[in-house]
């Protein structure tokens, strides 16, 4: 399959950018060469052997009207067979639905010596066709733009990353941001690399000082302060891709933006988020849209550009960082627009991302309420198959929360039966769909009577999930690690040891790849395989081992705790569950009242957040911590 890219620009100007484009363009294709994926970026010099005895302009527009992307690269003026070949593509796009166009101007820093042509064609764009134009500095901005139009395009099943400040398709970097703007000037995450960098240095001197308890001590607090902003720097990048994502998106043609967000647009490619924030928290924008809600309730576009806008606020917050008072804006914000979108029936995909939001921040009631109103919302339009069943998947997961089973498996095999019917039509589009509900409801029966098919939907998912690693790479194999782990812990309940720690070791092994990272959330996830092999030896009456496999989840558990405990205080508090469990057995009373002791205090707390997510496991506690008690009395 190929996919055409027309690249219109000065010939003069841009040949240096030109190449650059080409030669990223080799890049992409080593990666999918081998799905018989080619990407032909079309460009004046390409084009000057296929042109016959005929104006060369007219087998440039053709080539144009046969493309699937259009971007045209602007400097100090327009020719007009640049012009000739825009309305080209718009006239193919509002006929065809393609090309998509995107249109660059190079930043001038002398802007009244640019050709009269330039203003003429940026008012044109912005005036006559609303169309929403870009600013570039560096060529590096056009690249990210593909890499996110990429992904877009099911045909690839392409996911993008941003890590370490590199733009990575299916786990391989691409494209440094050290160019772009939005990146390479926003002042959190160049202050967190510096510190990064300088207890990098510190590191390295302190192993040098030699084995003493003091300088143990200040390896430890150095290491925990590392891995403090290196999960730092990894949520406020997943949040910065985010951003750029829903920036692109507002950029397509036809996509009517309101001056605020245009503006905001403007500060966020230029890095000045501060300034993109002050645009979007104009309590004039909110009073407008009070009064056309008030006046004129059939006035959706203006509600639609306000929603639009208060999402990129909420990346812009969490690219910034996301503290207590941010996260409580967040949910401000969030609160607001998902009201205004249901009301009016309008961007209903703001609640799946509200309620993911709230799922991660521990929120379940709320988080549940917001699913059930999305998914009442979708039944009641007939939404597209894939929007509900990623709606009955979401509501599922907060019901599973919250202990309310029959309603939690009636979504989840809702959600299943409508990926199923999905994978059918498209296959190796929507495998990852069906896996997850695979797997959500297999974690749901696991623990009843249905444990045959319980083990079917393990299976199901893992094979899935393999044969996407096969088909996409290292990219898919977080998803088969949980994947195994899953399957590995059924197995240990149902007496299968031997297959249990087989799956168990796989798991550990793609985790303790991918926490070689800096990130917390991959040593989380290795936290994850050490506790559950740790349950297993457990369960072969292996102690000593089930020990060392625990004591490894509680060490990572513990340096998250400082740094993030609302995300890790349950596990941390199974890590001591089990740990004091094993001292019990072993007689070792002392230590095990004090572990039991610790895991009671964190869910006494947790339940009275959450009683119906936690109550079952605090009870558990006070049990053990009453036989412990009664054990050293005897």
């Amino acid at each position: 399959m190929k996919i055409k890219i027309f690249l219109a620009s000065s010939i003069t100007e841009f040949s240096r950018e030109r190449e650059s484009l080409m030669a990223f363009t080799q890049g992409l294709n080593n990666i999918f060469h081998d799905r018989d994926l080619f990407l032909e970026m079309i460009i004046c010099e390409t084009l000057s052997s296929q042109l016959q005895n005929r104006r060369s302009q007219e087998a440039y527009n053709e080539i144009i009207e046969d493309s699937e992307y259009f971007y045209a690269i602007l400097g100090n003026r327009v020719g007009e067979y640049t012009v000739e070949e825009f309305d080209t593509a718009l006239e193919s796009y509002r006929e065809k639905g393609a090309p998509r166009i995107y249109v660059y101007f190079q930043k001038s820093d002398e802007p009244e010596k640019l050709d009269d042509t330039v203003h003429r064609f940026a008012e044109r764009l912005e005036k006559d066709l609303q169309h929403y134009y870009n600013v570039f500095t560096h060529i590096d901005s056009v690249k990210l733009n593909l890499l996110i139009e990429l992904c877009r395009d099911p045909r690839l099943a392409a996911s993008l990353a941003l890590e370490d400040g590199e733009a990575k398709l299916n786990g391989i970097a691409l494209l440094s941001m050290a160019n772009i703007p939005l990146y390479g000037n926003n002042e959190v995450i160049n202050k967190l690399r510096k510190e990064k960098e300088e207890l990098e240095i510190e590191f390295s001197d302190l192993i040098d000082l030699g084995q003493s308890e003091k300088v143990q001590r200040l390896i430890r607090s150095n290491t925990l302060r590392r891995n403090e902003i290196a999960d730092k720097l990894h949520v406020i990048e997943k949040s910065m891709l985010d951003l750029c994502q829903g920036v692109e998106e507002n950029r397509r043609l036809g996509r009517r933006l309101n001056w605020r967000e245009k503006k905001a647009m403007e500060f966020v490619d230029a890095g000045d988020y501060e300034s993109a924030k002050a645009v979007l928290r104009d309590e004039q924008w909110h009073d407008e849209v009070l009064r056309a809600e008030d006046i004129i309730k059939s006035a959706k576009n203006v509600m639609e550009e306000y929603i639009c806008g208060k999402k990129t606020l909420i990346h812009t917050i969490m690219a910034s960082g996301l503290r207590s008072e941010s996260e409580e804006e967040v949910i401000g914000i969030y609160e607001e627009i998902c009201l205004l979108a249901a009301e009016n029936q309008i961007c209903l995909e703001t609640l799946y991302e509200y309620a993911d939001f709230l799922l991660e921040q521990n929120r379940f009631s709320r988080g549940r309420q917001i699913a059930e109103k999305l998914t009442a919302l979708y039944t009641a339009e007939d939404a597209a198959a894939d929007k509900l069943a990623d709606a009955y998947w979401m509501l599922g997961r907060l019901y599973h929360w919250e202990n309310d089973r029959k309603k939690a498996e009636h979504s989840f095999r809702q959600s299943l039966s409508l990926y199923r019917e999905l994978a059918q039509q498209h296959p190796n589009t929507y495998e990852d769909g069906l896996a997850k509900a695979c797997n959500n409801l297999a974690n749901l029966l696991a623990d009843t009577e249905q444990k045959e098919e319980a083990e079917t939907l393990y299976r199901e998912a893992m094979d899935n999930r393999k044969n996407a690693v096969q088909h996409y790479g290292a990219s898919r194999e977080p998803a088969m690690a949980r994947s195994c782990y899953n399957l590995a812990v059924y197995l240990a309940e149902q007496g299968a040891y031997e297959e249990s720690e087989q799956l168990h070791l796989e798991a550990m092994k793609i985790r303790s790849r991918i926490a070689e990272s800096d990130s917390m959330t991959d040593k989380a996830e290795l936290a994850r395989s050490y506790y559950g092999l740790g349950e297993l030896y457990i369960k072969m009456e292996k102690l000593e081992i089930a020990e060392e496999y625990h004591m490894k989840a509680y060490e990572i558990r513990s340096l998250i705790l400082e740094s993030n405990p609302s995300a890790i205080e349950p596990d941390f508090a199974r890590s001591c569950y089990s740990i004091g469990n094993i001292f019990l057995q072993e007689g070792r009373y002392d230590a095990a009242e004090q572990y039991l002791q610790k895991a009671a205090d964190i869910r006494k707390q947790l339940a009275d957040e959450n009683p119906k997510a936690f109550s079952t496991e605090l009870e558990a506690s006070v049990r053990a911590l009453k036989k412990c008690e009664e054990q050293k009395r005897a």
